[in-house]
């Protein structure tokens, strides 16, 4: 495997679930202050945040996260997207692994 490849997967990873968590927490105070209904991109963005963190959510609830201390919790989320990371490597692996080259589709 690829470290550095799959550093840059789990940094991608982890910007894409920071941004993703903010837009989805900003959305909904906004929707929390005024009373309206959440609307269909809110849940889209909750859906997201929750696929992203991933296998994190699993293990993660209130009594654990109040036993941990912050810095604690911020492994765990760069556990989850290093998680991500070797995931995402294997998956490219094997599709450059399946996928013929452009050499090879060049001499057919």
């Amino acid at each position: 495997m690829n470290k550095k490849r799959i550093l840059v997967f789990a940094a991608l990873h982890f910007a894409a679930l920071a941004a993703t968590f903010t837009l989805s927490f900003s959305s909904q105070m906004a929707r929390f202050e005024d009373g309206s209904p959440a609307t269909a991109f809110d849940s889209a963005l909750s859906s997201i945040v929750n696929i992203l963190a991933t296998p994190m959510v699993w293990f993660w609830n209130s009594s654990i996260s109040g036993a941990m201390g912050t810095m604690m919790e911020w492994l765990m989320i760069g556990l989850n997207s290093l998680i991500w990371g070797c995931l995402i490597e294997v998956i490219y692996r094997q599709f450059r692994q399946t996928r013929p080259s452009a050499a090879d589709r060049a001499g057919e």
